[in-house]
């Protein structure tokens, strides 16, 4: 019996199997290379691995490419989703989607990612609530990083879409009322409800100034910096 510890890596893999199998003479198909001759090459990404990343997959551009994609479409929210786990003591969820992400991350080769989670999985595990906003801060750090890399390679792909022919208009009044909303629930430090109203506000387009202000606004609840937050309506207000 014989084990590989997660991130695979091939030639581990294959290594290990040469060992365990017995010899002998068997058929072996010709393997059948599938990789486009014209895909686009990977660029160096700030906090990945892309030289060891392509190795896992066997230099196959396409499916890391693809890997990589959908790995920004799948965790834009996830640092929000873990810090509300742990508001809510919810230990068992928040050490699942981390380590959905720690096998991820090992897989497209980003270590240091890679490390924070599994760092802030143990601390989940252990229930470790004095110490463990340091791991978040860590992890939410370098899973931005690693969106933050990826997203220059969805602009090359043409993934980005225009907003403004996506979002209606929002109306100045409506968001008045969505301020009045939004600021008691951060006042009483409800993260999911204000969550709730900033995906509300964030279905319409703004006029630039206010643009700015409710993409701040928006990090600002995300990262749960509710009393920046509120002194960030006041300004919203006055520009409404």
């Amino acid at each position: 019996d014989d084990h590989i510890t997660k991130p695979i890596d091939p030639d581990e893999l294959f290594n290990t199997l040469l060992r365990l199998i017995e010899p002998g003479i068997r058929a072996v198909p010709e393997p059948e290379i599938k990789e486009n001759e014209n895909a686009p090459s990977i660029p160096d990404l700030p906090g990945i691995d892309t030289r060891d990343g392509l190795k896992r997959v066997r230099n196959n551009k396409s499916l890391y490419r693809r890997i990589l994609l959908e790995f920004y479409e799948n965790n834009q929210d996830m640092a929000e989703r873990i810090k509300i786990a742990l508001a809510q003591k919810d230990w068992e969820t928040g050490r699942k989607l981390i380590h959905s992400v720690k096998g991820v991350a090992g897989n497209i080769s980003a270590k240091a990612l890679h490390r924070a989670a599994e760092s802030l999985e143990t601390a989940f595990v252990n229930q470790e609530e004095k110490a463990i906003s340091g791991f978040v801060a860590d992890f939410q750090d370098q899973l931005e990083t690693i969106l933050n890399s990826i997203a220059g390679i969805r602009e090359e792909n043409g993934c980005v879409e225009e907003d403004s022919g996506n979002f209606a208009i929002g109306d100045r009044e409506m968001l008045y009322q969505l301020m009045d909303e939004l600021e008691p629930l951060l006042e009483s430090r409800k993260p999911v409800p204000s969550k709730m109203i900033m995906a509300k506000i964030s279905q319409y387009t703004w006029s630039t100034g206010l643009a700015e202000n409710i993409g701040q606004l928006g990090k600002l609840v995300g990262k749960y910096k509710f009393e920046e937050a509120r002194t960030l309506i006041k300004d919203i207000r006055d520009k409404i």
